[in-house]
């Protein structure tokens, strides 16, 4: 059901989320049968606050009309509490479960977190549409230490071939139990794969936190043999 509009000469203003208006919304005369839309109506968006020019043939003549799309309604949201680690960046929008409106909207602070407070703090989220209505509710952040390094795993010696190369990150993996920032650093600049040798590969994984684990494993560069190269042929 359309929701009501005021008509002001040569304007029309409808709530966002509205039906779009049919050409007979716009005509003093609704029985005017020759009228047709210029403007594509199909580009008109009801989601959006926003001016649209609409242009109407009547006959030989073109008439235009403002369709004023106006938000005059606060979104409506419903928010959870959030307890993980420090230093972890939160978005505010993170802790929004829920949000009712029929324009965009995007969620703030009313106070930035503080990420390094360990224990639990109370935020304000707040909520607002594109035509600057708001909605604020109240949160919980709870932040624990995070004393936990990081685990390496696949650093193990290899033996390889001269002339080959190999993808560490398809072999080396970290995991944390704060996965979010986790770095994994792997130094392979000793490596000269063209040249028969033991080569020592450097393995770093660092998590937001800043626990560090170091690891690292042996390249065993040799060169192939007779019956090796007569297979590679």
């Amino acid at each position: 059901q359309r929701q009501m509009c005021i008509r002001d000469r040569n304007k029309m203003t409808l709530e966002a989320g509205s039906e779009k208006p049919g050409i007979a919304d716009f005509l003093l005369d609704e029985n005017i049968g020759s009228a047709e839309f210029v403007t594509d109506m199909e580009q008109v968006s009801m989601n959006h606050v926003a001016d649209h020019a609409i242009d109407i043939q009547v006959g030989d003549e073109v008439y235009s009309v403002v369709l004023s799309v106006v938000d005059t309604k606060a979104p409506v949201i419903s928010v959870k509490d959030i307890e993980g680690y420090a230093i972890i960046k939160r978005e505010a929008s993170q802790f929004v479960t829920e949000c009712e409106d029929e324009t965009d909207v995007i969620f703030t602070y009313e106070s930035e977190p503080d990420l390094k407070l360990i224990g639990t703090q109370k935020l304000v989220i707040i909520a607002t549409d594109e035509a600057g209505n708001t909605a604020n509710a109240e949160v919980s952040l709870t932040l624990n230490e995070d004393t936990e390094p990081p685990v390496i795993t696949g650093a193990e010696d290899m033996p390889v071939h001269i002339g080959n190369t190999i993808s560490y990150r398809s072999v080396v993996k970290a995991e944390d139990n704060c996965p979010e920032g986790l770095n994994l650093v792997i130094d392979s600049s000793s490596v000269n794969v063209n040249v028969v040798g033991d080569y020592i590969v450097k393995c770093t994984a660092t998590d937001a936190a800043g626990n560090s684990t170091e690891a690292s494993f042996c390249l065993l560069y040799t060169s192939p043999s007779p019956r090796d190269k007569r297979q590679s042929r």
